[in-house]
């Protein structure tokens, strides 16, 4: 971590010290891991819980995302990442983080700017402490920081939300390494032709969705930006089955957000979202 931002991720940790903080505070300071009844007391002090699921103690905690669906259309197009340093920009809880290690990465660095989130990281490394994990609170705009410093970079469920995708990718693309790669996946929306979709308020019960690429848009993006080798890992996902309310989440979820006698559109009448993996590199020279 550079000098810079060393010194935005400790004021921003530092803020954790608030008193608005203070049960998730308390939950870190009494847990036991080796009492059942305190994992899951703590676990509950720290919803809601967005990714998962996991498991403690032979029970699961089932957060609103299950992560690992995602991974499974994600693992065999990662290969082997040993001695490898990785980032996970927006990481959430870093699920992904321990997955990551296991196929080699050295180091699994995850960045968001959320303090919930580094609770429930810091949870899950009193449960399983792992020195190859790192939770650094940034932000995507804080890419230009990092300045070739990635072997890989997983980018997922970022893009959409940020009003300037273009540049959004031209930084992702700076802070790898000549030759790195890129794992992006997005938001989009159907349809044939390089266009994106911007909706005029909320998108699927979000207000901060901007532009949604077509699949072709979303290529044509990445050869604009000047990535190389551009591969669609996959166009699939499942729906309600992966994002879903649950008991350790709160509020709507995935099927609130669609029209309930159209599911081909959001409940604002704007086109379903589609999901868009895709893997693309920096030239190595």
């Amino acid at each position: 971590m550079t000098p810079v931002l060393k010194r935005l991720h400790e004021a921003r940790l530092a803020a954790l010290a608030a008193p608005k903080w203070e049960a998730n505070r308390r939950a870190l300071e009494t847990l036991d891991p080796a009492s059942p009844e305190s994992v899951w007391q703590s676990a509950r002090d720290l919803r809601p819980w967005k990714k998962g699921p996991f498991q403690f103690h032979g029970e699961e905690l089932d957060a609103e995302w299950r992560c690992d669906r995602k991974w499974q259309r994600l693992a065999p197009h990662l290969g082997d990442l040993t001695g490898q340093a990785v980032l996970d920009v927006g990481c959430n809880n870093g699920w992904y983080l321990p997955r990551l290690r296991e196929l080699g990465a050295v180091r699994a660095v995850g960045i968001d700017p959320v303090g919930l989130n580094w609770f429930q990281w810091q949870f899950l490394q009193k449960m399983n402490p792992d020195a190859g994990q790192e939770f650094w609170l940034l932000g995507v705009e804080e890419l230009p920081a990092m300045a070739a410093m990635w072997d890989t970079i997983l980018c997922m469920g970022v893009l959409y939300h940020h009003r300037s995708p273009l540049l959004q990718l031209v930084d992702l693309r700076e802070a790898l390494r000549p030759g790195g790669t890129l794992v992006l996946e997005t938001i989009g929306v159907p349809g044939v032709g390089p266009h994106a979709y911007l909706p005029g308020d909320r998108y699927a019960n979000m207000p901060n969705v901007w532009f949604l690429p077509t699949l072709e848009c979303l290529v044509t993006m990445l050869n604009r930006a000047r990535f190389t080798d551009v591969e669609v890992i996959s166009t699939r996902w499942d729906g309600p089955a992966e994002q879903r309310a649950t008991a350790w989440t709160t509020g709507p979820s995935y099927r609130d957000a669609l029209d309930p006698q159209d599911p081909s559109r959001t409940i604002e009448g704007h086109p379903a979202p589609e999901r868009f993996l895709v893997r693309a590199r920096r030239k190595a020279v």
